[in-house]
């Protein structure tokens, strides 16, 4: 093959591979182009023609005492249940990857990875229906435990595939010079562990935050998270100031994951 050839070949792949790129981040990112339309849009009807640039509504959701009180719920809540999911999916992916025979079966581990194929709807009836028939007031420690078993899964994969790629040599080592088995967790399993630790706390944390299926079902009414405000809002009055709560949200988790991976210099977002 002469050089003029294969030189348009790899010109042709790379704007084939240039094309199927923008494709596939119009496909994901093309639905937010018009929230964020319609945040700026100074029409107080929603959707509506342009009229001209504001940051009316963002001050209208800064200002709101429900948008307001339902982002510390979400914050209580979120933060509630990462801390729940990571204690209960590190302990579970080293039992998976490191325990007996029989709990690394796959079994025990479909068991464990129930809550990401079951619908969060039938989570939230089940949970509602034990509370109801043990007489139990779900407030907002039943809304952290819902979402911790909703999260614990992705901390339990996260988790668990750095442990089988970290592997036991190391620890096996480490005994073998003296160390006792508890200063080997602490100074040198945990560690190296820590970027997985951190990126399935950010998981966890952000599936707790926008969740909507368990937090419709058991959130009481003093306590209503933002994605329920949110949710309600849209079925009340549609205004603009959704798009906006909209938009400050994707803007405020994504800055927090950039400075999650910009401190602790692990890769989240790519």
């Amino acid at each position: 093959m002469r050089r003029s050839d294969a030189q348009r070949g790899w010109t042709s792949w790379r704007i084939l591979r240039a094309a199927a790129l923008f494709l596939g981040y119009g496909f994901v990112l093309g639905p937010v182009l018009p929230v964020i339309y319609y945040a700026f849009n100074a029409s107080a009807i929603f959707p509506a023609p342009f009229e001209g640039l504001t940051l009316e509504w963002f001050r209208r959701v800064v200002t709101s005492d429900q948008y307001v009180s339902g982002t510390i719920v979400s914050l209580q809540v979120g933060v509630g249940a990462t801390l729940l999911a990571l204690v209960i999916g590190t302990c579970a992916a080293f039992a998976i990857v490191r325990g007996p025979g029989w709990i690394r079966g796959a079994s025990v581990t479909s068991l464990l990875m129930g809550p990401i194929v079951i619908p969060q709807i039938v989570i939230g009836l089940a949970i509602l229906e034990a509370a109801s028939q043990h007489s139990l007031r779900l407030g907002l420690f039943g809304l952290v435990i819902a979402h911790a078993v909703f999260g614990s899964p992705f901390v339990i994969r996260v988790v668990g595939g750095a442990l089988e790629v970290q592997g036991p040599d190391l620890e096996s080592a480490a005994m073998v010079l003296g160390a006792r088995r508890a200063n080997v967790l602490f100074t040198l399993t945990l560690p190296m562990l820590r970027p997985a630790i951190i990126a399935s706390a950010v998981f966890a944390f952000t599936l707790s935050f926008v969740n909507v299926p368990l937090s419709l079902f058991l959130a009481p009414s003093n306590l209503r998270p933002l994605p329920i405000v949110i949710y309600q809002e849209m079925i009340n009055s549609r205004t603009p100031a959704l798009a906006a709560v909209s938009v400050f949200l994707a803007i405020v988790l994504l800055s927090a994951t950039g400075l999650v991976e910009k401190v602790f210099r692990i890769r989240i977002l790519r």
